[in-house]
């Protein structure tokens, strides 16, 4: 996977004007390969080169193994039974709740509860993502993030409705193989 500078920083903003949070350094830019090993969901481009290896332990359960910014983990997606990614998990630095002092490698990741395709890649277009993955923590506390994909960048066109039904799975527990 081709590296862009080498170099994670971290800058949260209250109304995307008063930094709250800024952080930059080794242990940043580690915990940055993560996410963006976790976030390559959106831009499946990235693991169709001959520098990503995968390997499965079943049809439910493939395994991209993908380097960033020196950083090598196994990627763990899971696919339903109608062959949509499900969830994505990797080992991810971090250092989340309860012990934010100390960085360690603590199971990350996202379900994945809708699709699209664009442009011939089907992406996830709702997620919800955050620490321990896979465990009753993450239900707790481990989530963050939660977002739906609704237009896309070339001319910002609205996507159109999804079919009823698929808001069933919002919310609802993921288990996450290893």
């Amino acid at each position: 996977m081709t590296e862009l500078f080498g170099v994670g920083e971290m800058q949260w903003k209250l109304f995307g004007l008063i930094p709250v949070v800024t952080a930059s350094g080794a242990d940043i830019t580690r915990s940055a390969a993560g996410r963006v090993q976790a976030e390559s969901v959106w831009l499946p481009s990235l693991l169709c080169g001959d520098d990503v290896p995968w390997s499965s332990t079943d049809r439910s359960h493939p395994t991209a193994t993908v380097t960033v910014v020196g950083t090598t983990s196994p990627v763990d997606f899971t696919i339903d039974e109608r062959g949509r990614s499900s969830a994505v998990r990797v080992s991810r630095w971090g250092n989340p709740p309860p012990d934010a002092k100390h960085f360690r490698m603590v199971d990350f990741g996202g379900v994945l509860n809708e699709e699209r395709t664009f442009a011939g890649y089907t992406i996830p277009t709702r997620v919800r993502a955050g620490w321990y993955l896979g465990s009753p923590q993450f239900e707790s506390d481990g989530e963050f993030f939660r977002r739906r994909l609704t237009t896309r960048r070339s001319g910002e066109r609205k996507l159109p409705p999804t079919r009823p039904g698929n808001d069933e799975r919002e919310g609802e527990p993921v288990r996450i193989a290893r």
